[in-house]
């Protein structure tokens, strides 16, 4: 049976997808037919339901009026809710976040492309769930690997896959994300420290699952 390794950040949208392009990409330069490189998001379900805790809203409530998204009323309004720390913030975020998850896809697109990798091979977003099949689940990030970790670990069942961050596995700093700032360059920014960390990782995936 061939191996799983899964490439998972928060929204299966912007950093996920495309490393599960680029680990297909060196596997076949190593000409390994064993294993298959899957994706997914830790927040996938949410996005689909809205069901988000007012500290995982607030980061994007501010880019979003960083980046003038909102009304001047609106912006007002929400700027007094962050303020109090009290009320529904969900109503401002469904504003904002469609255009902010097709933003980032757009800029995957072109850094795709930029790579000679096809855009079109990018699976539809799906949540990260604990699966049998995957012997490495590999992350954009140090948050979302205590994430897996935890669904994992809660989910009953005896299925112990390696779980590290793509910075982790391949010897190299996390990748830094600029948390006020969103366009293409910093998109970039992200992908080509991807880029440079998804060999390493795959290769060093490898040598611990075999």
């Amino acid at each position: 049976m061939k191996k799983g390794l899964e490439m998972v950040c928060s929204a299966n949208n912007g950093r996920s997808p495309v490393m599960r392009l680029l680990a297909m990409r060196r596997l076949h330069e190593l000409g390994n037919e064993d294993c298959f490189v899957d994706s997914s998001g830790t927040f996938v379900d949410k996005i689909n339901s809205w069901d988000f805790s007012r500290e995982e809203i607030t980061p994007t409530m501010y880019l979003a009026m960083q980046r003038s998204m909102y009304s001047a009323q609106e912006t007002s309004e929400l700027d007094a809710l962050l303020r109090s720390g009290e009320g529904d913030l969900i109503p401002y975020l469904k504003k904002v976040l469609p255009s902010l998850i097709d933003e980032e896809g757009s800029y995957r697109t072109r850094a795709l492309q930029s790579v000679n990798l096809n855009p079109a091979e990018v699976q539809p977003a799906k949540q990260t769930l604990p699966r049998e099949d995957v012997v490495a689940v590999v992350t954009a990030d140090q948050s979302n690997a205590e994430r897996v970790k935890k669904m994992y670990a809660e989910s009953g069942r005896r299925y112990s896959p390696l779980i590290a961050s793509v910075s982790e596995l391949a010897g190299m700093p996390e990748i830094t994300i600029v948390k006020d700032r969103f366009d293409y360059d910093v998109y970039v920014s992200v992908f080509n420290d991807l880029a440079a960390r998804i060999p390493r990782a795959v290769d060093e995936v490898i040598r611990a699952t075999n």
